[in-house]
């Protein structure tokens, strides 16, 4: 009897410190893992903060731009304060945001620095009118018509790339380009858009035909002297 007592305590012994020694490795192996992964997030955290420090070491922010998503009207964001429209801007703002719009004109490939200079077209010889003979005319007096003058555009009202568009129109008549069909366009998706001919392309610099590129740049130069 003392014998099967002994060897019960025995084993209650054993099963005892077996829990025990199963616990403490339990918890260790759960420390070690806690510890891991906090090591690793502070570590993934200083490399985001590093790469941040980085790049406002390199860069410096200029503008923002933001979509009201009651209105769809874009508003401005300088400095951390956003300007809902241009009256709310002061004037060293504006002028900055329109040298900003310059810039940014000619790396979307709206223009650029240098403008090449296009030959102008050779004049056709003069033709020696021919004389001949033509019966008496009757005269007859025009009565004068009043023709309403045409309402001029709010340019202010167009967009950059519209106004662009509208010199390219004025322009085209009197130009070497006659008769072709070009036009610029902005589009949600690709930005600037020109058709030359029925033919689409992403930009004034794509366009495959350099008269009408060089064209389109020399556009771009009067706008820019204009909003200068």
């Amino acid at each position: 009897m003392s014998s099967e007592f002994s060897q019960l305590l025995l084993t209650l012994l054993f099963v005892t410190v077996g829990f025990i020694v199963g616990a403490l490795i339990t918890v260790w192996w759960f420390e070690r893992n806690r510890k891991h992964e906090k090591a690793e997030q502070e570590a993934a955290r200083l490399v985001v903060e590093e790469g941040e420090n980085t790049r406002q070491q390199k860069y410096r922010e200029v503008v923002r731009l933001w979509r009201d998503r009651k209105t769809n009207r874009l508003v401005v964001d300088c400095s951390g304060k956003v300007y809902p429209n241009l009256s709310s801007l002061s004037d060293e703002q504006r002028q900055s945001l329109e040298s900003v719009i310059r810039e940014w004109a000619v790396w979307l490939g709206l223009g650029r620095h240098s403008q090449k200079t296009t030959a102008s077209p050779p004049q056709p010889a003069p033709v020696k009118p021919v004389p001949v003979s033509v019966p008496q005319p009757v005269i007859i007096t025009p009565v004068p018509q009043a023709v309403p003058p045409a309402a001029p555009e709010d340019s202010a009202a167009q967009t950059m790339v519209a106004q662009i568009n509208e010199i390219v129109q004025s322009r085209l008549p009197g130009s070497v380009l006659a008769g072709h069909a070009i036009r610029i366009i902005e589009s949600p998706r690709d930005g600037v858009v020109v058709w030359v001919n029925g033919t689409r392309y992403i930009g004034v610099d794509e366009v495959a035909d350099p008269q009408v590129r060089d064209f389109l740049h020399e556009a771009v130069a009067e706008w820019e002297k204009r909003a200068g």
